[in-house]
């Protein structure tokens, strides 16, 4: 592949892990954080922002994320811009956070040999995550802008993002909710499984049952064929055996790995309650090894953007 002048940019509204702080491609534009009534700055003390968040979620009072401060992403854009002069900055859907909008107005403010490609992914954080290091990875083989786009889009149509939550449905901008689904979630110990449409853009209710952690293997092998992927679970409140209750549906409904449990201490994404399950069906090392194959092809990443 033809060398890589750029970096990736995103913001830390994303919880990101340890493995993907440090990357050096990687740039991570700061965002405040009101938590019990504090105001901090979600910067490099990390850790200590997400044990503050978990306490307050324990008690009850989610963090909020205050909006983007533009002077700052403006800064830090142009700072970039000076020895990097092609941004790719990946963000949440702007339904879901505004700093997607406002690197959007960021770009018109740039100069003209300074660009900034805007994706919005169409995932929640374990995806977003996975995102980040997928086009870091090809950053390292020296992907170019255009083919880190390519890869973005191809990768939005071959993965599924799910979100497993307990208790009331509430209508949001981020999830579409019928009257029969609000009802149906006030019902005790009902649980809804949503699915993110990327078309939609929304997370749209699938199934609402009962201890349903422990029946989703035979619904999604039938509805999504998920052997054909590799499975991440994120997870927050559930319990070791509400864990195990889910692993092993799955299991039974033929899913031959097991999946790749992570417990979440936090989140700072307003569509996730105190409890869930984020379920991710994601291309398998086989595939993406396939994919780093197609990419250095010309005539496919060119058809692909």
């Amino acid at each position: 592949m033809a060398g890589y002048v750029g970096t990736v940019v995103t913001d830390r509204r994303v919880l990101l892990g340890s493995d993907i702080q440090e990357q050096v491609n990687l740039a991570v534009l700061p965002r405040n954080v009101r938590i019990d009534g504090q105001l901090v700055a979600n910067d490099e003390r990390l850790n200590v922002v997400r044990a503050m968040a978990h306490n307050a979620i324990g008690r009850g009072r989610p963090p909020e994320v205050l909006p983007p401060d533009r002077e700052q992403f403006l800064g830090t854009y142009q700072a970039l811009a000076e020895q990097h002069p092609h941004l790719v900055s990946i963000h949440y859907l702007a339904t879901l956070d505004g700093a997607a909008r406002e690197a959007r107005v960021c770009h018109q403010l740039m100069q003209p040999d300074q660009q900034i490609e805007v994706y919005e992914a169409k995932t929640l954080e374990g995806g977003l995550d996975f995102l980040l290091k997928s086009t870091l990875a090809m950053l390292v083989e020296g992907a170019t802008t255009t083919q880190v786009l390519a890869l973005l889009r191809y990768l939005e149509t071959h993965m599924l993002t799910f979100l497993l939550t307990p208790g009331a449905v509430q209508a949001q901008p981020w999830a579409t909710v019928s009257g029969t689904h609000r009802a149906r979630s006030m019902v005790p110990a009902t649980e809804t499984l949503w699915h993110f449409d990327s078309q939609l853009r929304r997370l749209v209710p699938v199934r609402q049952s009962g201890q349903l952690h422990a029946k989703l293997g035979p619904l999604l092998q039938s509805r999504w064929s998920m052997t054909r992927y590799a499975m991440v679970v994120r997870y927050r409140g559930y319990t070791q055996n509400q864990i195990a209750e889910l692993t092993g549906s799955l299991q039974r409904a033929g899913l031959e790995a097991a999946p790749h449990l992570e417990p979440i201490a936090a989140t700072f994404l307003p569509c996730m309650p105190p409890r869930f399950i984020e379920l991710l069906l994601l291309p398998t090392e086989a595939d993406m090894s396939r994919l780093q194959g197609l990419i250095q092809n010309p005539i496919w990443w060119k058809g692909a953007a």
